[in-house]
């Protein structure tokens, strides 16, 4: 009775649970993530980079602005 209870508990340990993502090669998630990264940091910098250009722009066209 022992062994038999020891085998049904390694066949339960040798069941994984599979998801979609275990069938994408890793250069297919690195490629995803880094598109991820790469659209967030544009979309936090843009409002930043919009400022920069306004406050350059106001120097120009009022020289004593800055």
């Amino acid at each position: 009775m022992g062994s038999s209870s020891q085998g049904s508990a390694a066949v339960a340990a040798a069941r994984v649970d599979l998801c979609a993502l275990d069938f994408v090669p890793v250069f297919a998630k690195e490629m995803i993530a880094g598109g991820v990264a790469g659209a967030f940091s544009k979309t936090a910098i843009a409002p930043l980079e919009r400022v920069k250009i306004l406050l350059q722009v106001r120097a120009v066209l009022v020289p004593w602005y800055g």
